[in-house]
């Protein structure tokens, strides 16, 4: 069963259509690669799932409920969460607190205790608790990585959109990341990665959407992805090297 389904979706700004028809399923505990070059609509899909943005046509469904013109804090509300490709955290709370918002404001409406109670909580799921008292600013990309993910996972998130989750990490931090992405997954968490990394993507994903001018080019297991003659014309191409 489908937890999250884009149908139709166009959005336009100005004379530049962002997303043309775009079509989009992600299914209860599935993890969901999302890949295509830069000004493919890949952000601008998220944004308009995310309620940043509602489209011009179309329609997205949560759970079964239709969200297409719902406001952002009543997605968060059920369960929709995010991550950005350059982390937004509050550089003037604590680590704790940051992650303690989310929780305050997210799913439910926690009093500042029981919200920092669950903030340590999910500090240690992300491997972040030894930084709890630190301020964002003073934190690692790794570790700011790991502190979007627990803000994300705070407010109550049954899906996570992750915003190219890698960009900025190599070796053993990249590592560590996709460590704890994984095993949000087992976990039963629902996740759509953005990503520009071949190799991560291919590796953990269990399905990739393909988008190519703001429309599904192809959708399938990666084995598929990457022997599909389209897709290795229009944008994998020498990348397949990468994965």
């Amino acid at each position: 069963m489908s937890l999250l389904d884009v149908s139709g979706v166009t959005k336009r700004f100005g004379g530049l259509t962002a997303l043309n028809g775009m079509d989009l399923s992600v299914g209860k505990g599935e993890l969901v690669g999302i890949i295509g070059p830069n000004g493919a609509g890949k952000t601008t899909l998220v944004n308009v799932v995310m309620g940043v943005y509602y489209p011009d046509s179309g329609r997205i469904a949560f759970d079964g409920h239709d969200i297409t013109k719902m406001p952002p804090h009543r997605r968060a509300k059920m369960g929709l969460s995010r991550t950005y490709q350059v982390p937004r955290p509050f550089n003037d709370l604590k680590v704790i607190d940051n992650v303690a918002v989310a929780a305050m404001y997210g799913s439910k409406d926690l009093p500042v205790e029981e919200a920092r109670g669950i903030a340590r909580d999910l500090l240690e799921h992300v491997r972040l608790a030894e930084r709890e008292y630190d301020y964002p600013t003073s934190l690692s990309v790794v570790d700011l990585r790991k502190l979007e993910l627990a803000r994300a996972l705070a407010q109550g998130a049954r899906m996570v959109f992750l915003d190219e989750v890698s960009a900025g990490l190599v070796g053993e931090d990249l590592k560590e990341v996709l460590s704890v992405v994984k095993k949000l997954h087992e976990g039963g968490l629902t996740i759509a990665m953005i990503e520009h990394v071949m190799k991560v993507i291919f590796n953990l994903a269990e399905r990739i959407v393909v988008v190519m001018n703001g429309q599904k080019l192809a959708d399938g297991k990666p084995s598929e992805i990457s022997s599909d003659a389209r897709v290795v014309e229009s944008y994998l191409g020498r990348r397949r090297a990468e994965i």
